[in-house]
């Protein structure tokens, strides 16, 4: 996988107190390539590829004896593997998603498409607080 450079120099400059059409602070600006990169630096950790697996249990469940564990937490861990592995299928759905958003956002800003940008930030925003919002709800 190639390094995510992030935006290039003239979006940066583009969006910088420099131009008065334009509201980033230095800071803002500095805050926006940092948070940039570091969310495209968490997608590209996703594997290409993975498998998922959904069993639907029958009623009665035979499981091995292991050393080290109870039987109620074997049981417990039989029963909540196919809600991990779901969860995890969303997880790497949204990272995927928000690769995809910013990779967009920042083409866009690089060629000067302000409105394709604008509308990926919101995108990539929404997609993020949908995130947190049901990752709190879960735990």
């Amino acid at each position: 996988m190639s390094e995510f450079q992030g935006l290039t120099k003239d979006a940066l400059e583009m969006l910088s107190q420099s131009r008065p059409e334009y509201r980033l602070t230095e800071q803002e600006l500095l805050q926006l390539n940092l948070y940039v990169k570091m969310i495209a630096s968490w997608a590209e950790r996703v594997p290409q590829k993975t498998r998922f697996f959904f069993v639907e249990w029958q009623p009665i469940l035979v499981l091995p004896r292991v050393e080290g564990y109870s039987r109620d937490e074997l049981g417990i861990a039989a029963y909540l593997q196919p809600l991990h592995s779901q969860l995890r299928a969303i997880s790497l759905h949204v990272l995927w998603k928000a690769s995809q958003l910013i990779k967009t956002f920042c083409a866009a800003v690089d060629s000067g498409d302000l409105i394709v940008a604008a509308t990926m930030a919101r995108s990539l925003i929404e997609t993020a607080a949908a995130f947190g919002v049901e990752s709190m709800q879960i735990t």
